[in-house]
């Protein structure tokens, strides 16, 4: 569901959608609520969100984006749904 939101923004030319570019990098918070069947329900996308929380829960939340997004370095706690 996710991909498919970023899939279907690119369909128009900004200002109404995004420009695909394989060299942009973003971190973007997604809201998701679950019903009692497990069909998952888009709230809200936020881009560049605050990541204050995920900082203290996740102590290398930072070092773990950072090497994906500019090392391209494969790592266990990031999902990558650009290519599926």
């Amino acid at each position: 569901m996710i991909r498919q939101v970023f899939e279907r923004a690119i369909l128009r030319k900004p200002p109404c959608g995004i420009s695909p570019c394989n060299r942009s990098r973003a971190i973007y918070a997604v809201d998701l609520m679950l019903d009692e069947k497990g069909q998952p329900y888009l709230l809200e996308m936020n881009f560049m969100p605050d990541i204050e929380r995920a900082c203290l829960y996740y102590p290398t939340f930072i070092d773990d984006i950072f090497r994906t997004l500019f090392f391209d370095e494969p790592n266990c706690n990031v999902i990558d749904i650009s290519s599926k």
